[in-house]
């Protein structure tokens, strides 16, 4: 990953006792060093999420921007999408998502399971996890319903109706831990349970019903 025989001494000896034998840790580590160009050993952080966090840091915030509206799709995202919940440009989204794939944050699919969308993925997990989770929880619901909304968009319902039951009842719950209870929000994460719940019978899945069903109870208890 560095293109190099060996780290300096200091470097070398903080990132084996930090590992603890972990290959991401290292991994992750050497991307820091390479695009630091050094790290300092009392701010080295002490596990992989701290590592990749110091990484998301370094990004220009609109980059760091379409990391966090990917996150909020999923470990594979598409190029039309991450440009809706951000509101910028295909064109200047597919830039950015170049530089993020060199830098090894995420990567370009060969193919795509969305007709006409570039598909990417994130290289790892915990890059998506890590990137969700610093998105500020007043800004994850519009994101939610912007993904919803984008989904929407290809028409379809069937086809897509897990994504879109997924948004639009994680834009009602994160509204509702808010303190907000909309009407319209509360209508469409309903009707989208429904179809998915509907799609799964359709396809002998009973238990994957069983679940969207239930979810459905819970949130609407009546």
């Amino acid at each position: 990953l560095l293109e190099r025989s060996v780290l300096p001494v200091e470097a070398q000896a903080a990132v084996l006792a930090r590992a603890g034998g972990n290959p991401l840790y290292a991994e992750e580590f050497a991307r820091l060093f390479r695009e630091r160009g050094a790290v300092d050993d009392a701010a080295m952080p002490e596990s992989v999420q701290g590592i990749i966090a110091a990484r998301l840091d370094l990004l220009t915030a609109e980059a760091k921007a379409l990391v966090q509206a990917a996150a909020v799709l999923g470990k594979v995202f598409w190029l039309g999408a991450v440009a809706a919940i951000s509101g910028r440009e295909r064109w200047s989204v597919e830039q950015e998502l170049h530089d993020l794939e060199r830098r090894e944050l995420i990567r370009r699919e060969r193919r795509g399971s969305v007709e006409g969308e570039i598909e990417y993925a994130f290289r790892h997990l915990l890059v998506r996890d890590v990137a969700y989770g610093q998105i500020p929880r007043g800004e994850r619901a519009e994101k939610h319903r912007s993904a919803a909304t984008w989904i929407e968009s290809l028409g379809r319902p069937d086809d897509h109706s897990e994504m879109l039951a997924h948004h639009f009842v994680s834009a009602l719950e994160l509204s509702r831990a808010s303190g907000i209870v909309e009407a319209a929000l509360t209508e469409a994460a309903r009707a989208a349970l429904r179809i998915a719940g509907d799609r799964a019978l359709a396809l002998n899945a009973w238990a994957r019903a069983a679940e969207l069903f239930g979810h459905a109870v819970t949130l609407w208890p009546e």
